[in-house]
């Protein structure tokens, strides 16, 4: 599978997304000093173009589902995807680092549609 991945660091004022596969994904996610995921989507609505993910709780990087698969095309809430368990959701590469303003709504489970599906700051 391919898509488009960016792992946001803070050398980067607003993350590229580049073509990559599961591998590359993987390769690039188990280096990223701070587990930040960028997604960027010029379409969506302002509260939407930006949304920065910040994991925890990945036990040393080994992530132990397809994270690419679920971001780009099966949003599902799992033991490994759960808000406020395994990751947060922020408006700015700040706050995802200072862990601060996070979203606090989230829902899943619709095959098909990846992340972040429906969720939102509060709702």
């Amino acid at each position: 599978m391919f898509g488009y991945g960016t792992i946001a660091n803070e050398d980067s004022d607003i993350p590229t997304g580049v073509p990559m596969s599961e591998e590359d994904f993987n390769t690039i996610w188990k280096t990223s000093p701070n587990e930040i995921l960028y997604r960027h989507c010029e379409d969506c609505s302002d509260s939407h173009k930006h949304i920065y993910m910040r994991r925890t709780g990945d036990s040393e990087k080994n992530l132990p589902f397809d994270m690419l698969d679920m971001v780009l095309m099966n949003w599902f809430d799992t033991p490994e995807n759960t808000l406020g368990t395994n990751f947060d959701l922020y408006d700015t590469y700040g706050d995802a680092l200072a862990q601060t303003n996070k979203w606090s709504y989230c829902n899943y489970d619709d095959p098909g549609i990846g992340f972040p599906r429906d969720c939102g700051k509060n709702g």
